[in-house]
């Protein structure tokens, strides 16, 4: 890998509007950092965020964090990173836009003891909405396990529509399970 000589030149790896923060009514939305990958680690290798989680390696270590931290960190993944911190800067979760086989594709999770707080509501309708000032003629693709009914209504609540299913290998369950496809276009938020 060629390193960068600079922040300014990482940076420039970014397709959407590189942000410092989104502050919402009670987080701050803020890029992730190296130092997060511990918190990022502890929070994945939970079953109860894993199972959610199709694409994501079981068990999740540090190592797992840092190899996701690093391309986001330097800005060579375009798109979005915002850990979901409250007072402190402990993240709680992640909210990701990046680009996925060609689409803006959101992504999200929150650690299981904030769950119930909607602090993933108000994170994700955050990057959301900022997502589409800066891209509103775009579309945005989520997707949902179908055993995940709170991340279906929070999407739903959003205005995303289903455009399909498929089967997924979900890794943390060792089992095929159905993945719910969404679809949020910029003129419809």
């Amino acid at each position: 890998m060629i390193a960068p000589r600079s922040f300014q030149e990482c940076r420039g790896g970014f397709a959407l509007p590189w942000l410092n923060r989104i502050e919402t009514g009670r987080l701050h939305l803020r890029p992730p950092v190296l130092e997060d990958a511990e918190a990022i680690a502890e929070s994945l290798n939970r079953f109860s965020v894993a199972r959610m989680l199709p694409s994501l390696p079981f068990p999740y270590d540090r190592q797992d964090a840092l190899e996701w931290l690093l391309p986001r960190v330097c800005g060579v993944q375009s798109g979005w990173a915002f850990a979901i911190t409250r007072s402190e800067d402990f993240p709680a979760g992640m909210v990701t836009v990046e680009r996925i086989a060609g689409n803006w594709t959101l992504g999200y999770w929150l650690a299981p003891q904030f769950w119930g707080r909607r602090y993933a509501s108000e994170a994700v309708e955050a990057v959301v909405s900022t997502f589409f000032a800066h891209q509103p003629d775009d579309a945005l693709f989520a997707s949902v396990l179908s055993d995940n009914p709170a991340s279906f209504a929070l999407l739903s609540r959003l205005g995303f529509r289903v455009t399909g299913c498929r089967e997924v290998y979900c890794q943390a369950r060792g089992a095929m399970k159905t993945l719910i496809e969404l679809r949020l276009d910029g003129v419809a938020f």
